[in-house]
């Protein structure tokens, strides 16, 4: 079981998602490629009432922590249990990267580490630190695989962690401790950031990021660690276990892995999308876009920073192309989730797709900014993104939102009317979702962070029916 669609033997599984179960009022949806990328105007959503009552405590939601933290990430179980991955903030600032294990209606699962929540620190003795989690994937042993930014402020480097199926760390990893670190050295100190990580049919680890150099902080490259089940350098990947992308201005987004081996990343250089397919061993294939580099420039002029990848089929059931979700940037104007779809054969943006293969959304009030998407059986894709709402007292204020758009890349009206919910049960209730998975009942369930009214942005999930 592997999350997501970070292995391409998974893209056939099922992803069905009944496009009638979202009955949410809201007004003005456009993606129409004006000089902000797409605006959505947004009333008020009286979200808790329809929110799956059969969840929770009948609300629909859980706070996973009454702390200050954000949940990025979830996988549904075989049995239909739920793993939360995210961050834990405490008083002193310090992060703890949390895991909860939930049953199928939202309660803590006590089989899982005695409480139904596993902890780890991957930076002990650092505090403050700046501890970060990327991703999450579940390899086919139930093992919990997290990876992220080991928080040394003066030297972050990547972790990679796996726990076992009851919650504890896997001692057969990382030399007993179920934890390794990865640095990108080979110009010096560099400030190292995981992004993704997917698990091969072999039990190998990949770990996606992008690596600053510590004296040049505006140069950075796209980087590419691959362990070995037991969390060593693979020596047959890359340079001793690392590809590093060689540009003075990328950025690592998200990876899929063949079960042959081949990986497909996207990321950024300088402003435009970019993609690179690896082989096996770590080289590029030559023979995909130009020298194995694919870079796909935004039609409107922006920065195209990607953040998540998902493959796509189309009616017939083929695979050759995938969904990216991101942030669009451009000085002076509002960020836009941007969603695009490119050709798995050589790496082009898809023109059926939004007209020009990229498709800008946001809201009028400012800021949108994309963090993953699921694709449904029949081509459609829901993205999550953090957006900007008018807080009903003359300002802004942050939440979380869900987007739903046709294979073409338009916005899909069955969604809240006009193909975009946000999260918040009030306009001035600050909330962000970060990442989403449609269930076997073909629920929706979202995670991310919430205002718990009580001084806190806490970690939450939502599920709706």
């Amino acid at each position: 079981m592997v999350s997501s669609s970070h292995r391409l033997d998974t893209a056939r599984s099922r992803l069905l998602l009944p496009l009638t179960l979202l009955l949410l009022s809201l007004a003005g949806c456009s993606n129409s490629g004006d000089e902000g990328g797409g605006s959505t105007t947004l009333g008020e959503n009286p979200l808790g009432a329809l929110l799956d009552g059969e969840f929770g405590s009948g609300d629909g939601l859980v706070f996973l922590s009454s702390g200050d933290g954000v949940a990025k990430t979830v996988i549904e179980g075989a049995a239909g249990e739920l793993f939360v991955a995210g961050e834990v903030i405490d008083a002193g600032g310090d992060v703890t990267i949390t895991v909860w294990k939930l049953t199928a209606t939202g309660g803590l699962d006590g089989t899982f580490n005695g409480n139904g929540i596993a902890t780890l620190d991957p930076s002990p003795g650092v505090s403050p630190n700046e501890n970060s989690l990327a991703a999450m994937v579940i390899d086919d042993l139930g093992r919990i695989i997290l990876a992220g930014t080991a928080g040394d402020p003066a030297d972050p480097d990547v972790f990679v962690a796996r726990l076992l199926p009851s919650g504890a760390p896997d001692a057969s990893f990382g030399a007993g401790s179920g934890i390794v670190t990865a640095e990108n050295d080979d110009l010096g100190v560099r400030f190292d950031t995981a992004t993704a990580v997917t698990v091969d049919a072999t039990n190998r680890i990949t770990v996606l990021g992008t690596s600053i150099d510590g004296s040049l902080p505006d140069e950075s490259e796209m980087v590419a660690w691959r362990f070995t089940e037991i969390g060593l350098a693979d020596g047959g990947f890359g340079a001793a276990g690392l590809f590093t992308s060689g540009g003075l201005d990328d950025e690592g987004g998200d990876l899929i892995v063949d079960d042959f081996g081949q990986t497909l990343i996207v990321g950024r250089r300088d402003a435009a999308l970019a993609v690179w397919l690896l082989d096996a061993d770590g080289s590029l294939v030559v023979t995909f876009g130009s020298g194995g580099l694919s870079l796909l420039s935004d039609p409107s002029g922006g920065t195209l920073h990607a953040r998540d990848a998902k493959l796509w089929a189309d009616a017939s059931g083929f695979i050759s192309r995938a969904i990216v979700t991101g942030t669009r940037t451009v000085l002076d104007l509002p960020d836009r989730l941007f969603s695009a779809r490119i050709s798995l054969i050589d790496g082009s943006l898809d023109g059926d797709y939004g007209g020009t293969g990229v498709t800008l959304l946001g809201t009028v009030f400012g800021d949108a900014a994309g963090y993953e998407s699921v694709v449904a059986s029949d081509g459609r894709t829901v993205a999550a993104a953090g957006i900007t709402l008018d807080d009903g007292a003359g300002g802004t204020t942050g939440a979380g939102s869900l987007w739903l758009l046709f294979p073409s890349g338009l916005l899909d009206p069955a969604l809240g009317g006009t193909g975009a919910v946000h999260l918040s049960s009030a306009l001035d209730a600050v909330s962000d979702a970060r990442g989403l998975v449609i269930d076997a009942a073909s629920r929706v369930v979202v995670v991310g962070s919430a205002d718990t009214g009580v001084g806190t942005i806490s970690p939450v999930i939502w599920r709706v029916p």
